[in-house]
């Protein structure tokens, strides 16, 4: 069981950034000796079973297939067009 002083406190309190007064230390203390206690506990537990890192598949999607068509064919249902481009309003 790890204790901490006062000094110890409040270095950590200024670098996670709190400003605590004396009843906060106190609270502060408290729950920093809980979450100890608690990462000992894990780290009692023996783990039997060895985890390993199942690999990944990296390109999930199938491969795409161009489809050859013809352009003229594909202008002829344009509702305009000019020589082998699509005519289309101006925008600006």
């Amino acid at each position: 069981m790890y204790s901490f002083s006062k000094e110890e406190l409040l270095k950590i309190a200024k670098l996670s950034a709190l400003h605590l007064d004396e009843n906060e230390i106190e609270q502060f203390a408290k729950e920093l000796q809980i979450i100890l206690e608690y990462s000992s506990m894990l780290n009692k537990v023996v783990s039997e079973e060895k985890l390993e890192a199942k690999p990944f598949k990296t390109n999930v999607f199938r491969d795409d297939v161009a489809i050859a068509t013809d352009s003229k064919e594909i202008l002829e249902n344009a509702p305009q067009k000019k020589d082998t481009f699509f005519v289309v309003p101006k925008i600006l």
